[in-house]
């Protein structure tokens, strides 16, 4: 995996009070004809490295900071109210897109 070039913490809300996690974002790498990259969401008991693919350097950048929302939204530790920012609960997709700066896709899932 590449170097990270970008960085958020997040707060994780569980029967310990309040701990750290973290969302990264890793440098775009080549990857056969279209380009690579990688982004990883952490907090206790939960960890995932993903990877999206772009057609270049940009577009794998943008589109892994775009899915980063959409990927928090979807777990259960969300869902169970667990996840926050800046000793704040996070409550709704949308926030979470705010929080990185992101359109929010039409439609998510519930």
């Amino acid at each position: 995996m590449s170097a990270v070039v970008a960085e958020r913490e997040l707060d994780y809300f569980g029967a310990e009070g309040r701990q750290a996690g973290v969302v990264q974002l890793f440098a775009p790498e080549p990857d056969d004809g279209c380009w690579h990259c990688d982004y990883r969401i952490a907090w206790p008991g939960y960890e995932r490295t993903f990877g999206i693919l772009g057609e270049d350097c940009w577009q794998a950048l943008h589109l892994a900071m775009h899915v980063v929302p959409s990927a928090i939204f979807a777990t259960d530790d969300f869902k169970s109210g667990r996840i926050g920012v800046w000793g704040g609960k996070l409550n709704s997709y949308e926030e979470i897109c705010r929080l990185f700066d992101v359109k929010p896709v039409e439609g998510p899932a519930t």
